[in-house]
């Protein structure tokens, strides 16, 4: 179903426009879903009322495309065509063209894993059930990638050179497409789960794990460094999730319990931006800068200086559980919260010139709204 509207949700949610808030709008439900953000700056983002909506840079409603039944539609990608690929909690992947009609809509496995779908060389590709499912883009045609793979828990990932990672709980394989076909490159075995890889330019590997290390690996599998953090009381966190590497090459990883650790490309700690009442949600956003976006369950977006400050810190109405995307000029953070809003941010609070001096806050003030226990 597609409907063409030029009307703008209403904005019923956090926070008044102002020197942080651009703008905000209804999606009506949480957001599930990271956004992206084609090169005109329209924003694409899934929601939990089973649609994937599309907005102008202005906030201004494009269109949206409803998929039947009570589903919640997860983080969308784009390709360099212009249409876009997501997938849905009941197992469905979908095509759609630019202007958001269907191209094509398969229901392959009971279960696919909520991250982005993977564009590559023509190939639609995620995973479900442990198993690797491939498409045409441009037809939907079925691609068999290979005989026989591992069980895939988690998501793809590519790297800057090409590179497909894909893993089970503990062993991260690397591979190489080439006529329709996935070759193995290498792989590697941890002790502990680990994260999805993040990689630099250079397709260098970055892994968090379970017990509280990040690792550094070549392109060709060989490990470069690993950073041990410090020992936690409580043993059921520790874990670093997927790490992102900043402009100017520094590695940023969540580890819950902890809060946001800035690596140096050595591997050498350099600052650590601690969790307030509720942990972030794991997901970074770096703008081209270097300033650093995370949401929190503690219901607030954080902005932190490339020098692991506060600049600023947006509340919503609810957990903020996925991540970011950044504007093509740099200049707007678009992210949503289970407040059933989509956001746009100033990348820096309008009246700031300096963010070096700007000091992070230990407690949420009086006048906000104390976060809930929890929800599903």
């Amino acid at each position: 179903m597609l409907l063409l509207t030029g009307c703008r949700s209403p904005d019923q949610g956090a926070g008044k426009i102002g020197p942080v808030k651009k703008w905000g709008v209804s999606v009506g439900d949480r957001v599930h879903s990271t956004p992206t953000v084609d090169s005109q700056g329209n924003v694409y983002v899934g929601s939990a009322d089973h649609h994937l909506y599309v907005f102008s840079p202005e906030g201004k409603f494009r269109w949206k495309y409803k998929v039947d039944g009570l589903v919640k539609v997860q983080s969308p990608t784009l390709a360099k065509d212009g249409s876009v690929a997501f997938t849905t909690s009941d197992g469905h992947i979908i095509a759609l063209d630019s202007d958001g009609r269907e191209r094509w809509k398969y229901n392959p496995r009971r279960n696919l894993v909520a991250c982005a779908p993977l564009i590559t060389q023509g190939i639609v590709m995620t995973t479900g059930d442990l198993v690797l499912v491939a498409f045409r883009l441009k037809n939907g045609k079925a691609v068999k990638l290979g005989k026989k793979f591992p069980p895939i828990k988690g998501c793809l990932a590519q790297a800057p050179n090409g590179t497909i990672y894909f893993s089970d709980t503990k062993t991260l394989y690397a591979w190489k497409l080439e006529n329709d076909t996935l070759t193995k490159l290498w792989s590697k075995t941890f002790k502990k789960a680990r994260s999805l890889p993040g990689f630099d330019k250079d397709s260098n590997v970055y892994i968090g794990t379970e017990d509280g290390r990040v690792v550094a690996l070549s392109p060709q599998g060989k490990e470069l460094w690993t950073f041990q953090a410090r020992k936690l009381n409580n043993p059921k966190m520790g874990l670093f999730n997927r790490p992102v590497v900043s402009p100017k090459g520094n590695i940023l990883a969540v580890r819950f319990g902890d809060g946001l650790y800035s690596l140096t490309p050595k591997g050498k700690k350099e600052w650590i931006f601690a969790e307030l009442e509720r942990p972030f949600n794991g997901y970074i956003t770096v703008a081209p800068d270097g300033m650093i976006f995370a949401g929190s369950w503690d219901y607030h977006v954080y902005a932190i200086t490339p020098q692991g400050k506060q600049h600023y810190r947006f509340f919503t109405n609810d957990r903020v559980y996925f991540g970011g995307a950044v504007s093509p000029d740099g200049s707007t953070l678009y992210i949503g919260s289970e407040d059933k809003h989509l956001y746009a941010l100033h990348t820096h609070k309008k009246g700031t010139t300096s963010t070096k001096s700007q000091a992070k806050p230990q407690t949420t003030p009086k006048s906000q709204t104390k976060p809930k226990t929890t929800k599903k």
